[in-house]
């Protein structure tokens, strides 16, 4: 498979705005296909081999891609696409990627806002998620000081910036200094005396320059590392927007460990600095005040970055206690859930006001469409004065075209005339006369259709302004259409969520009454079984008495009250039992069969048998 034209040069953020991507999502689901749209503005050429890439967020170099696609450009259309297959796309959850244009030279041209791929898309508009206002203001206090950070460190880089700028000055100066030594007459006594100062003063002047290098070096770090803090700021804001508080920490500790980084390097730069300038010795005290200055700014530096340091240490504290608030959040939104329960009364009073709104809304509507077909009405019988207008413009456009040829052959019979006269003038003084005559009438006649001429040119331009006017009256007239039109175009729109509104409502309600239905059902049979309880214990409490009345004294007890043991002294015999429709179905008499319902029982539950036979005979009780 052919590999996109890539580039090892860290690219800038000059050329990031040729390409535009447009409807970026915050989220997108994994194992699906992701259409990417993007356009051109004008100064861009895009070439043969152009790609887009997906990267992840913190990229150096284009050879840093996850996958690519190239670009189609035969396509005419401004908003172009192309569509990345799911099979070639990352499968990590946790981290941001984005899409990058790519021009066939390796050189970026176009970035997207980060975007994460996710299991199941959340969506927002049946979410809700609730969070007081309390931590919604800490969260932006804290990104707003994250901000103030982040600007106090672009200060502090260009006052660096300036002392570099002045180093510079004072080593021109230092040179501008040193070329009157150099053109100095060397006396015999003094050679190796100049010597030694010349060689100090170059060397000194590289190891300047050699320094100037490493801490334009160590600045344009210092923007990498900046660029760098500002996205994943802005990777915390798009967190915090999702309320994402478990993410938090990572992200902080990644911080953390680039701020030591930061601190590190410079540390190590200022020794390296201090170590070069004590060498150059106590010749050069004006260049070591300049060096003891930049160690005051370097220290601030590092007392910013400890401040930071303590600022991000807080910052995790924050998270932690944001964490615990979320659980106790999360407990909350149970307990809202159950309030939840009492707003669907109110929905049935919402329902009522929305279906006002409705018959209003469709009044209106009515009106509206009224409106509109009378406009068109208008509309139509403006257009056709206008075609009547345009009809008698261009048969009065036909007359002028008509009298200027007229006058034109007039004026070829006047020019004859002319030339006949001062051909005749030597010899025919009295046909001069008749040709004066002749020559007053065509002028006369020519001076006529002159003014018929510009009275036409009048109504003519009397007319365009009419037209202009009656066009500016149709552009109007289209506009106070379309809009009217729009008008209707949302009005339809409020309607149709509305009665989506009103659907879902009497859904809810449809399910809550079923379930009322459900539960009366239930609380009836409840009910039927309580009856039937409660008459098997009115009954059972009645069997002991009749059968002490009906049963004859025993004569060979000697028990006065009898034997509690003995099997027939209150329970139901085998013929009772057969009796109420009880069969013994014996499995090694270890069973007991009712023959109404073939239910069994086993033999220790013969209490439980006998109280399924009652509940029998209760049951076919007239």
């Amino acid at each position: 498979m052919e590999s996109p034209p890539t580039s090892i040069v860290v690219p800038t953020n000059t050329n990031f705005s040729l390409i535009i991507f447009n409807n970026v999502e915050k989220w997108y689901k994994i194992n699906t296909d992701i259409s990417c749209c993007y356009t051109y503005t004008e100064p861009f050429q895009p070439g043969r081999k152009d790609w887009i890439g997906i990267f992840k967020v913190g990229w150096k170099t284009t050879r840093e891609y996850f996958t690519w696609i190239f670009v189609q450009s035969a396509e005419e259309s401004t908003e172009k696409s192309v569509n990345f297959k799911a099979y070639y796309l990352p499968k990590d959850c946790e981290e941001y990627f984005q899409f990058c244009y790519v021009d066939e030279n390796g050189e970026v041209r176009g970035a997207s806002t980060p975007f994460q791929l996710c299991k199941e898309v959340e969506d927002d508009s049946d979410m809700l998620m609730v969070m007081p206002e309390e931590m919604v203001d800490k969260l932006q206090v804290e990104i707003l000081d994250l901000k103030e950070k982040a600007s106090s460190d672009q200060k502090t880089i260009e006052n660096l910036q300036d002392t570099i700028k002045k180093l510079e000055s004072k080593i021109k100066g230092l040179l501008i200094q040193l070329e009157p030594e150099k053109s100095r007459k060397i006396t015999p006594e003094q050679p190796l005396e100049l010597d030694k100062i010349q060689k100090q003063s170059d060397y000194t002047v590289q190891k300047l320059q050699s320094e100037l290098k490493g801490m334009k070096q160590s600045l344009n770090e210092s923007r990498l590392e900046k660029e760098h803090l500002q996205e994943l700021l802005i990777q915390l804001e798009s967190e915090m927007n999702r309320t994402n508080t478990p993410k938090q920490p990572l992200e902080l500790d990644k911080i953390q460990k680039q701020c030591d980084d930061v601190v590190q390097k410079l540390q190590t730069e200022l020794k390296g600095m201090e170590q070069l300038f004590n060498k150059s010795g106590l010749e050069k005290e004006h260049l070591q005040e300049v060096i003891t200055a930049q160690e005051k700014k370097i220290a601030k530096l590092c007392v910013d970055l400890a401040m930071q340091e303590v600022a991000i240490s807080e910052l995790k504290e924050k998270s932690e206690v944001e964490s615990q608030n979320m659980k106790h959040l999360q407990k909350e939104n149970k307990n809202l859930q159950n309030d939840v329960e009492e707003q669907k009364a109110k929905t049935l009073e919402a329902t009522e006001k929305l279906n006002k709104q409705l018959k209003s809304t469709e009044k209106k509507m009515s009106e509206l469409q009224i409106d509109l077909h009378q406009q068109k009405i208008v509309n139509t019988a403006q257009q056709k004065a206008l075609e009547k207008q345009n009809d008698t413009i261009a048969e009065q456009e036909a007359r002028i075209t008509q009298l200027s040829r007229q006058n034109k052959v007039h004026l070829e019979t006047v020019e004859t005339w002319k030339k006949r006269f001062q051909d005749a003038q030597n010899g025919q003084k009295l046909k001069d006369v008749k040709m004066k005559e002749e020559i007053r009438t065509v002028q006369q006649t020519h001076e006529q259709e002159k003014e018929h001429f510009q009275k036409l040119e009048d109504e003519n331009a009397m007319l365009q302004k009419k037209l202009n006017e009656q066009k500016c009256r149709e552009e109007e007239f289209n506009r106070q259409l379309k809009e009217t039109q729009k008008a209707l175009s949302i009005l339809e729109n409020k309607t149709d969520q509305q009665k989506h509104c009103i659907l879902n409502l009497e859904e809810e309600v449809k399910g809550l009454e079923c379930k009322n239905s459900l539960l009366d059902v239930e609380i009836s049979h409840l009910k039927e079984v309580q009856k039937k309880n409660l008459e098997e214990i009115d009954f059972l409490h009645q069997i002991p008495h009749n059968n002490s009345a009906c049963s004859p004294p025993s004569q060979g007890s000697s028990l006065f009250y009898g034997n509690p043991y003995e099997g027939d002294m209150y329970g139901i015999s085998s013929g009772e039992l057969q009796r109420h429709g009880g069969h013994v179905h014996s499995h090694q008499n270890s069973e007991l069969q009712c023959k109404l319902c073939n239910q069994i029982f086993p033999e220790h539950q013969k209490q439980m048998f006998e109280d399924h036979l009652l509940c029998h005979e209760l049951d076919n009780c007239p």
